[in-house]
């Protein structure tokens, strides 16, 4: 009898709002990766937005906030930007990506000595892509340590804004063809 009432019995409704956690947490991901890919395509407008949108979700994921921070820094909204970073500081303490672009961002803001404190402080946590480093030399005009640290970042760091300055010079063309990336790309 068991048997047969376990085949026939349909199965009990899932808790309120149970099939709703993945469709939120998708909708999150989907503004964290639509913020990122507007930040390569520097639609720093649109990224700000889907950003804000990924928050209201979550304001937790610390991601977002380095995201956010890193569109506002990119249309000069400074303050906010050091206000996002430091968010993604709180939230995730261990990330020296966090740490970096808050570096870069005081360093933006005038404020050089908290500039090098943050940087000194990504550099020993460790775990700090090695393009935000090169981000942080870029703007402290460091350019040789830009370079060494660019030889190591992700091949989509490159394309950021942050070496746009650099990108006619024969050291970055070098290294474009050292990674196997087309020569001559100005933007």
């Amino acid at each position: 009898y068991a048997m047969y009432f376990r085949k026939h019995t349909p199965p009990s409704p899932p808790p309120p709002h149970q099939d709703m956690v993945p469709k939120i947490v998708m909708s999150m991901l989907v503004h964290r990766g639509m913020t990122a890919s507007l930040l390569g395509a520097r639609q720093y407008r649109d990224a700000v937005e889907h950003a804000r949108r990924s928050l209201d979700i979550d304001a937790q994921y610390h991601p977002v906030w380095r995201l956010l921070g890193q569109a506002q820094l990119h249309l000069g909204l400074t303050g906010e930007a050091i206000a996002a970073f430091g968010r993604a500081t709180e939230l995730a303490p261990w990330s020296g990506d966090a740490f970096a672009n808050l570096a870069v961002a005081y360093h933006l803001a005038g404020e050089r000595e908290r500039s090098q404190e943050w940087a000194q402080r990504a550099e020993r946590i460790g775990g700090t892509g090695r393009g935000y480093l090169a981000a942080y030399y870029a703007a402290v005009g460091d350019v040789s340590a830009m370079f060494d640290d660019l030889e190591f970042a992700y091949l989509g760091f490159l394309w950021d804004a942050a070496f746009d300055a650099y990108r006619a010079d024969p050291r970055f063309q070098a290294l474009l063809r050292r990674r196997n990336l087309p020569e001559g790309v100005t933007t």
